[in-house]
C-alpha cells in the first residue's frame, strides 16, 4: 500500500474497548498505524489510541450540506485509500455516504446492530444510499444479512465476530454437588431494565444463582444496585483478566447469555432477532462451557448455539429454565455440548481479519474462510422475513400551485418554512426581499394568513388565537366569521378553559363567553412558543380538540433554533404532534435534507432579534420557523355557535 495513503474507519463513537464493536475492530486491526477514525458521538471521553487521526463530526443538527463541507474539512489531511463504514445512528450512513463521494475510495459497509429493520431510528432511503453506493456489504449475523439482503435486494455477506488467534480451550470441570444451590455464570450486558427486571423474576422463582462477571453491571440503564441485586440471586463478581475469568468459567455448568423473547415483550426486537452477541463466539474459543440462552431459539443467539449444538434455549418461564438445567446436569446431555464446542471452536477463528476485509473489498467478493462452515445454514428463507416490508422512498413534497386549493397532504409542504414559500407570500407588485430584511415572526405570520386564505371554506367560523390581531386577518372575505379572544393573557392564565374566555368580533362588535362556541379553523403565529407548562399544554390541546367542529382544520407556526449541538422548538410543537397523532409529518431528518431550508439570517438576527437574545448568532443558532396542520377526525355533532 502507498505510505502516504490512509484508510478511514467510520463509526458511531470512540474505537476502545468499552463496547462491543470497539473490542472487535481492535482485534481486527491490531496495528492501526495508516487508521483515520471518524465518529459522529463522543460517549467515553475522546478515549481512543486506534489509529492515527481521531476526529468527530457531530452533524445530528446539521444540513447535510453543512455536513459535507466538515467533512470535507476533516478529510482534507488525508489520502484517504478505502473506507470501512460501521455504522450505527443516522450520521453514519450520511458520513460513509459522503466520505466515499469526497474521497472517491472503495468502501465496505459493515453493519453489526439493526437500527432500521425492527428500528426505525435510521431511515430507509439514508440506508438504502449507503448501501447503493458501497462496493461490498457485510452483516454479523445470518439473520442480519438476510433481512437487509432482503429489503434492500443488494448483496450482502457474513463476517461474525470472530476471534484472530486460536489458544486451546479450557476444558470445564463442573461437577454436580447436589448440596450446593444450582450457580451459573453470566458475562456481557443485559441489554435493557425491562430483560434485566425479567432476569431478576425468574431467579426468585427459581432460586437459580447467576454469578455476573464483567462491567455488565455499571450499565446506566439497569435498575437498583448491585447490593439490591444479591436478594435476587444476582452476584456481581467484576472484571478479572481474561486467564482468570476463563478459569472461573470453566467451574459452571454453563454460561447464562440473556436474549429476547421475539414476542409482544420483547422490548429490543432489534438485537433479539438480528445481533450476534460477541460474547458467544469469544467463549466458543476459550473453554468448552455450555451455552444456555434466555430467550427464543429463532433469536441470531439462539439459531447460532442450536445449530451448532454448543448450546441449550430456555424461555424465561420457570419451568422451562429448570428443565433445560437439569438437561445441562445430565452428565451425557453436557458431554455433548461439550464436544459440540470442541469441534467448532477452530472455525471460530480468522486470522488477520483486517486484511481480509481489505482483500474482499478488493474483490467485491469475501475470499474462502473457514468460518463459513459453521454459519452454513440458510436464514433467508425463514417465513419471518416476509414481515420485513420493502424500502420506503425518500418523501418528495411538490409545492402545489399557487391558485390550487390546498388538500391535507399539500400542507406537509409547509411543516418548515422552504425559500420556495417566500414568492407566495408576496404581492403580484413586489420583488422578492433580501435575506437580511426578513424577520422571522413576521415571515410566519404571512404564511398562517396564505395557508388560512386557501384552507378556510365560505362562510366559515375562524378563531385567531394570539395578543395581536395579525393584517391578514382583516382581509378575509367578508363571509368569513373571524374571532378572537378579549384578552389572551387572563385566558391563559385561567388554564384555557371555554367559560373564561370571551371572544370579540374582529369584524363587528360581537362578543360572548365562549361555552358553546365551536369553529371551522382555529390557529395561531409563534403565540403557541410561550405556552410551555405541561398542565397548560395539555389544557390547550383540551380545548382546541372540543372547539373544533368534525373536519375542521387547526394550523399554527412556531419558531424553532437549529444550532450545530441541538435542535429547539417550543414545547407546544411536540406536545400537539403526539396528541393529535400527526402522522407522516416532516421530522427533523427531512428538514436537515431540504436544499431549501429558509432560516432567519445573521443580519436579520442581529437587527430584531439580537437586542433581547443577548447572544451571538454563532451562540444562539438559526431561528427557523414551523407549522403544525391537522384535522379534527370527530364524528360528534358539534354545538350551535352562538353570536
Amino acid at each position: 500500500m502507498d505510505p502516504g495513503s490512509h484508510d478511514l474507519i467510520i463509526s458511531a463513537t470512540e474505537i476502545n474497548h468499552h463496547h462491543g464493536a470497539g473490542i472487535l475492530l481492535q482485534r481486527y486491526f491490531p496495528d492501526s498505524a495508516n487508521l483515520v477514525t471518524l465518529r459522529s458521538l463522543t460517549v467515553y471521553r475522546g478515549e481512543e489510541s486506534f489509529g492515527i487521526g481521531h476526529h468527530e463530526l457531530k452533524s445530528a443538527h446539521l444540513t447535510v450540506t453543512e455536513t459535507e463541507a466538515r467533512l470535507k474539512e476533516i478529510l482534507a489531511p488525508y489520502r484517504i485509500r478505502r473506507i470501512l463504514c460501521v455504522p450505527y445512528c443516522r450520521e453514519d450512513f450520511i458520513h460513509g455516504l459522503l466520505a466515499q463521494k469526497l474521497t472517491n475510495a472503495p468502501l465496505c459497509t459493515y453493519i453489526m446492530d439493526d437500527q432500521n429493520i425492527f428500528s426505525a431510528k435510521v431511515p430507509d432511503y439514508w440506508v438504502d444510499r449507503l448501501l447503493r453506493a458501497s462496493d461490498l456489504c457485510f452483516g454479523i449475523s445470518p439473520e442480519l444479512c438476510a433481512a437487509y439482503q432482503h429489503k434492500y435486494n443488494c448483496k450482502f455477506h457474513l463476517l461474525p465476530p470472530l476471534v484472530e488467534h486460536s489458544v486451546p480451550l479450557m476444558p470445564c470441570y463442573w461437577r454436580p454437588d447436589a448440596s450446593a444451590p444450582l450457580k451459573v455464570a453470566m458475562i456481557g450486558n443485559v441489554w435493557t431494565a425491562d430483560r434485566f427486571r425479567q432476569l431478576c423474576a425468574l431467579l426468585r422463582k427459581t432460586g437459580m444463582h447467576v454469578d455476573w462477571y464483567g462491567s455488565g453491571p455499571a450499565a446506566t440503564w439497569l435498575p437498583g444496585t448491585p447490593e439490591e441485586w444479591e436478594a435476587n440471586n444476582i452476584y456481581c463478581l467484576g472484571y478479572l483478566p481474561e486467564e482468570d475469568l476463563i478459569a472461573s468459567l470453566a467451574s459452571y455448568p454453563c454460561v447464562l447469555v440473556p436474549s429476547g423473547s421475539l414476542d409482544q415483550d420483547d422490548d429490543n426486537l432489534s438485537f433479539s432477532r438480528l445481533s450476534l452477541p460477541s460474547r458467544l463466539i469469544f467463549l466458543h474459543t476459550r473453554t468448552d462451557t455450555p451455552v444456555l440462552l434466555l430467550g427464543s431459539s429463532d433469536s441470531a443467539a439462539g439459531r447460532f448455539i442450536l445449530n451448532l449444538g454448543t448450546g441449550l434455549c430456555s424461555a424465561y418461564q420457570p419451568e422451562d429454565l429448570l428443565r433445560q438445567m437439569a438437561r445441562l446436569e445430565d452428565q451425557t446431555e453436557h458431554d455433548k455440548l461439550r464436544q459440540a464446542i470442541r469441534r467448532w471452536a477452530p472455525n471460530l477463528v480468522l486470522p488477520n481479519a483486517g486484511q481480509w476485509i481489505w482483500e474482499s473489498l478488493e474483490r467485491r467478493s469475501p475470499p474462502p474462510a473457514t468460518f463459513q462452515a459453521a454459519f452454513s445454514t440458510r436464514a433467508d428463507d425463514e417465513a419471518w422475513l416476509q414481515a420485513v416490508p420493502g424500502p420506503k422512498p425518500a418523501p418528495v413534497r411538490h409545492l402545489p400551485a399557487a391558485q390550487d386549493r390546498l388538500s391535507d397532504e399539500d400542507l406537509k409542504t409547509f411543516a418548515f418554512l422552504r425559500t420556495t414559500h417566500l414568492p407566495l407570500l408576496l404581492a403580484e407588485t413586489e420583488s422578492p426581499p433580501s435575506p437580511d430584511t426578513i424577520e422571522l415572526t413576521q415571515m410566519l405570520e404571512k404564511l398562517t394568513g396564505h395557508l388560512i386564505e386557501r384552507l378556510l371554506p365560505d362562510g366559515g367560523d375562524l378563531l385567531v388565537l394570539g395578543t395581536r390581531i395579525p393584517s391578514w386577518a382583516t382581509c378575509l372575505p367578508a363571509n368569513i366569521n373571524r374571532w378572537r379572544f378579549r384578552d389572551s393573557e387572563e385566558w391563559q392564565q385561567a388554564g384555557f378553559t371555554a367559560d373564561t374566555g370571551h371572544l370579540v368580533s374582529l369584524t363587528g362588535n360581537e362578543s360572548f363567553t365562549d361555552t358553546t362556541a365551536n369553529f371551522d379553523a382555529i390557529c395561531s403565529s409563534t403565540w403557541l412558543d410561550q405556552v410551555k407548562m405541561p398542565e397548560a399544554l395539555t389544557s390547550l390541546s383540551n380545548y382546541l380538540s372540543t372547539h373544533t367542529r368534525p373536519g375542521g382544520i387547526n394550523l399554527h407556526a412556531l419558531t424553532a433554533i437549529l444550532h450545530p449541538d441541538r435542535f429547539w422548538t417550543a414545547p407546544a410543537h411536540a406536545h400537539l404532534r403526539a396528541v393529535f397523532q400527526i402522522k407522516d409529518w416532516p421530522d427533523l431528518d427531512e428538514l436537515l435534507t431540504a436544499p431549501d431550508l429558509f432560516w432567519m439570517s445573521e443580519g436579520a438576527y442581529a437587527k430584531h432579534w439580537q437586542p433581547s437574545a443577548g447572544k451571538s448568532y454563532r451562540d444562539f443558532g438559526k431561528p427557523l420557523g414551523l407549522v403544525l396542520f391537522w384535522r379534527n377526525e370527530a364524528v360528534t355533532p358539534s354545538a350551535p355557535h352562538e353570536s
